[in-house]
């Protein structure tokens, strides 16, 4: 990774981030966040604070929970990635289309259609 001088001074340039206008974030960057443990991040002076949106997306289980690293870590090592296009399925994704239409079984839910994105 670049140094923190870079970091600092590109921040907002080549970053369109959501919900700011461009020439805001320029004339005032936001934070860069290095580190996440827990329920807190840390920032690139050293700062450590709560993140309070985090959990608006996909870190509701908070950060480096070991876990989930280790889930994430065998399943990288046995296969990353295989589409589940042209009829193709993976045992993780059997298992967790189960889990889901069991979870959601009130609601008539049957079967899950998975998406590399969430667009």
């Amino acid at each position: 990774m670049r140094d923190i001088n870079f970091l600092t001074e590109t921040n907002a340039r080549p970053i369109w981030h959501p919900m700011a206008h461009p020439a805001e974030m320029r004339a005032n960057p936001p934070k860069v966040i290095m580190k996440g443990e827990g329920v807190m991040v840390t920032d690139i002076a050293g700062n450590t604070v709560l993140d309070a949106v985090g959990g608006l997306w996909n870190v509701n289980l908070g950060y480096s929970c070991d876990p989930i690293k280790k889930a994430i870590a065998d399943q990288l090592a046995a296969l990353p990635y295989y589409s589940g296009f042209r009829g193709t399925s993976t045992g993780p994704s059997i298992e967790l289309a189960y889990e889901l239409a069991e979870w959601f079984a009130p609601e008539g839910m049957v079967r899950t259609f998975f998406t590399s994105g969430g667009s």
